[in-house]
């Protein structure tokens, strides 16, 4: 139970952080570049905390921490 409180809240706050990030980069260039958002630009952010998410996903796949087998 421990696991699940720390490390996937923990992911659960890290894999929004990275897309908060990426709009946070597009605004701020809206911004600086004062012309619309384009939230395309913020693709690769939201790639990037889909990656990380999946990547958790298939670690616990392959390592079973609980050993439910």
């Amino acid at each position: 139970m421990a696991f699940r409180w720390s490390i996937c809240t923990m992911l659960h706050i890290l894999c929004p952080a990275i897309s908060a990030l990426g709009l946070r980069h597009v605004w701020r260039e809206s911004l600086a570049k004062e012309r619309p958002c384009r939230i395309s630009d913020a693709f690769p952010w939201f790639a990037a905390a889909t990656f990380v998410h999946g990547l958790y996903n298939l670690s616990m796949i392959l390592l079973d921490p609980f050993n439910l087998k």
